[in-house]
């Protein structure tokens, strides 16, 4: 399955996944789904450029920055 997310994860869904993410923020007042949604941003803006990243890659980067993120 992993394959096929290969070809099928664009920028553009991670950008609906943090939008997703901070718009639940107002839902539950934790503050703390915030930073993974800046962290779906960012991977998202790294997919913008045309870089070859696999989803693996996609989840590293995503873990990273929403680490670097959260206070």
């Amino acid at each position: 399955m992993v394959e096929t997310l290969d070809t099928c994860i664009k920028a553009w869904h991670w950008l609906v996944f943090g939008m997703v993410l901070a718009a639940l923020e107002i839902f539950i007042p934790s503050f703390t789904i915030f930073w993974f949604g800046l962290g779906a941003i960012i991977v998202a803006v790294l997919l913008w450029f045309p870089v070859e990243l696999s989803f693996s890659w996609q989840l590293l980067i995503w873990a990273i920055s929403s680490s670097i993120f959260a206070p």
